[in-house]
């Protein structure tokens, strides 16, 4: 009798576990944010190019532009203008990156 007890006592704890479980993932999937073609918020900033630090910050803001052109492009793979969505994302995150740091598309882009 104390043996059915303690195997009851551990099922109801593996059973809350297994619905917590299920519980986290339910949560995470539903806050998993859209693929968006859009660069993160930042403060409107002129980059000043001959400054080494304001030429990092345009290339870490390059390589920001290009994953989320990947990530959207991937989200959108089953679209049939899908070269579309590729090209006008880039242009799209390039426009961005010129309204934000005041520098030319072709540099936005490189």
């Amino acid at each position: 009798m104390a043996l059915m007890r303690a195997l009851a006592a551990r099922l109801d704890v593996v059973a809350a576990v297994a619905v917590l479980m299920v519980a986290m993932l339910l949560v995470m999937w539903a806050s998993h944010p859209t693929a968006t073609c859009t660069m993160p918020h930042e403060a409107v900033r002129q980059l000043i190019l001959t400054r080494d630090i304001d030429r990092e910050h345009l290339s870490r803001d390059r390589l920001e532009a290009a994953r989320i052109a990947r990530l959207y492009t991937a989200s959108q793979a089953g679209s049939p203008e899908h070269q579309h969505d590729v090209d006008t994302c880039e242009a799209t995150l390039a426009r961005e990156i010129v309204a934000m740091h005041g520098v030319t598309a072709d540099q936005a882009r490189r």
